[in-house]
């Protein structure tokens, strides 16, 4: 072979290596950042497992927390459920000894009218005596009734009035208040 051809060669040998060595060169810098963003891909990949562990664990909170105003919420409807029917006994209760003690009025005023007319001579003999109507008690409740009792209580001031006078501890009552009170005394 010629000198000249292989000086050719070699320099076509040493151009293609150069362009090798500049091909290896900008390889190398494009792994290099591969290999960080390889790194950093890495790390994020670790923080995105620990906050899916955070949410995890949040979300179980979340649901215990749940669960539990849940049972707590169904405790306080039943209770409310309960005092609801106990209030509705009262109700009815109370309306029992309101037309009780309504009833119990209306014989007292019914007496006193007819004792009054009596006096005044309007009346016979016969019908001066006091005729009180036939009171029915109310239904049993399911329940012992204890706020009966309560209103019952609510009636002692008609008794008894805090305002005493001086003879004797009690204040004089007129025919009409102790008729009414001796019509709540028969309807307890």
């Amino acid at each position: 072979m010629s000198p000249l051809v292989s000086l050719i060669a070699d320099a076509v040998v040493t151009g293609l290596m150069v362009a090798t060595i500049i091909f290896v060169w900008r390889l190398n810098g494009r792994l290099k950042l591969v290999r960080q963003q390889r790194e950093e891909l890495a790390e994020t990949i670790a923080a995105f497992t620990a906050a899916t562990a955070q949410a995890e664990a949040g979300f179980a909170q979340l649901r215990a927390g749940a669960q539990q105003t849940s049972d707590a919420l169904r405790i306080t409807i039943g209770e409310a459920g309960t005092l609801r029917d106990e209030l509705v006994m009262m109700i009815d209760t109370a309306e029992s000894v309101a037309r009780r003690l309504e009833q119990g009025s209306a014989a007292a005023s019914a007496t006193l009218r007819r004792q009054q007319e009596a006096q005044d001579g309007t009346l016979y003999a016969a019908a001066a005596q006091p005729v009180t109507p036939p009171v029915t008690p109310p239904p049993a409740p399911a329940r012992p009734a204890a706020p009966a009792a309560e209103v019952l209580r609510a009636a002692e001031p008609l008794r008894a009035d805090p305002g005493l006078a001086a003879n004797g501890g009690a204040k004089p009552r007129s025919k009409s208040e102790q008729d009414l009170l001796n019509a709540i005394e028969r309807l307890k």
